[in-house]
């Protein structure tokens, strides 16, 4: 017998964006004449968005990696003992 375990957040991530390019698509072929307004620099509007995503999606992760980095300095300053009888729950919480 086969569990059906949940998609990752990745996977999950992929069909929404799959499904709103489908849709993109698709309202395109129902009205091909429809046009975007003139006079407005879209390459450079696309440019702005991936540069802001860019420094976006650094500093998000710059933010965890300083988080981990206290939560690791935290857990250091414990004791051996309590440390290795930490680490042995969050081992068993995995499963």
């Amino acid at each position: 017998m086969r569990t059906k375990k949940k998609p990752c957040k990745l996977c999950l991530r992929i069909r929404v964006f799959l499904i709103l390019v489908g849709c993109v698509v698709a309202a395109k072929f129902m009205a091909p004449d429809l046009a975007l307004p003139k006079g407005i620099n879209y390459g450079a509007i696309v440019g702005d968005l991936v540069i802001f995503a860019f420094f976006a999606v650094v500093a998000w992760k710059w933010w965890q990696h300083r988080q981990q980095q206290k939560a690791d300095a935290e857990r250091a300053a414990l004791e051996p003992w309590r440390l290795a009888i930490r680490d042995i729950a969050e081992s068993r919480r995995q499963r």
